[in-house]
């Protein structure tokens, strides 16, 4: 789960100054496997995908999808508004900087797109803007994340399959600048980033791939594949490689990443090694996010609805699965006993 670095900053004339992410609450998961659909605004909008959702702190949330909707809620999750649209925009990732702010990640345009981030900023008539800051890249920016006040980076690649690609890039002054780095000599798709500390953090991408943060240097480097990262299937005897397309780190030592196959590991070493937990090599649906609320509660959610809940930090997975068995994107705690989940088609789900 994004985490919040619960700091007070003022908002810059122009750019805001992130912070970290989703708040990593204690509390136990008390949900019994039911969902409720959420009511989101959508009259005069045409119906497309949710690609994620992020909450500060317990009533303030942002969910971000195609055509570049991105709706609020300040009060839980219970009422949302539609606070930006823009037609040829798709937002992959929001990360939150305090109750007004945030960032999102994405890309614009037309084929070959272009890498784009919108943030928000505060006016000095205390009125919203959402402005975009492209870069000439042509790729898919797919997560966001700040560290500390004044570092972030933001993460991707083509917006193809192709798995060869990838796009790194980091500010240093709170987003006023950005600049393009390359993570690792063999070069492959990044899917997503998290901190668990302002000197802890990990990427995961295409073929397994695990990048893991070096704060003195600023850069990522590349850690050797999580075991068991091959996989058979029944009757086949080709081996397959999981994509990894999800990573939440609760602290610089403990996290968690899934991917396809609905593979599941966990790290307590900040991202060095990962050990498996949980893989079902009969199917071909992936496990698309993961969020934990601390080192025991967590869930995963991903293709035709799947939702997998742990309350003993992985050592057992429970089926709480969505029955509607449509597609789910990104899922993330409101707060203890509170699961919020999007996905295709305007589906926002939260348990019950």
């Amino acid at each position: 789960m994004k985490k919040s670095i619960i700091v007070t900053i003022a908002v810059l004339a122009a750019v805001i100054g992130p912070i970290g992410c989703d708040d990593d609450s204690v509390g136990p998961v008390t949900d019994e496997g039911g969902w409720d659909v959420i009511s989101l605004p959508t009259e005069n909008i045409a119906i497309s995908n949710l690609q994620a959702v992020s909450f500060y702190d317990e009533n303030t949330g942002w969910i971000v999808g195609y055509g570049g909707n991105i709706f609020k809620t300040i009060d839980g999750g219970a009422t949302w508004e539609r606070v930006f649209h823009r037609s040829g925009l798709w937002l992959y990732d929001v990360c939150p900087v305090d109750s007004l702010n945030f960032w999102a990640a994405g890309m614009s345009g037309l084929y070959p797109y272009e890498a784009v981030l919108v943030y928000s900023t505060e006016q000095c008539d205390s009125i919203m803007a959402y402005l975009q800051k492209h870069f000439d890249v042509n790729a898919q920016l797919t997560s966001v994340e700040f560290c500390d006040l004044q570092s972030g980076f933001a993460i991707g690649g083509s917006w193809s399959d192709d798995q060869s690609s990838q796009v790194l890039l980091r500010t240093t002054d709170r987003g006023q600048t950005w600049s393009l780095l390359q993570c690792s000599q063999d070069s492959c798709r990044l899917h997503d980033l998290d901190f668990g500390s302002s000197t802890s953090g990990c990427i995961v991408g295409a073929n397994a791939a695990v990048f893991k943060y070096d704060s003195e240097q600023m850069v990522f480097n590349r850690c050797e594949n999580p075991s068991n990262c091959q996989v058979t299937r029944p009757g086949d005897s080709a081996q397959y490689t999981i994509q990894l397309y999800s990573v939440d780190m609760v602290d610089e030592s403990l996290g968690w990443c899934v991917g396809s196959f609905d593979a599941i590991f966990q790290t307590e070493d900040g991202g060095t090694s990962w050990v498996l937990q949980n893989i079902d090599s009969t199917v071909n649906s992936s496990l698309r996010s993961v969020s934990f609320l601390d080192g025991y509660n967590g869930v995963a959610v991903g293709d035709a609805g799947k939702v997998l809940v742990t309350e003993d930090g992985g050592n057992t997975w429970t089926d709480r699965s969505y029955q509607g068995g449509s597609h789910l994107t990104h899922v993330a705690y409101i707060s203890a006993g509170r699961i919020i989940a999007v996905g295709e088609d305007m589906l926002a789900l939260v348990s019950r």
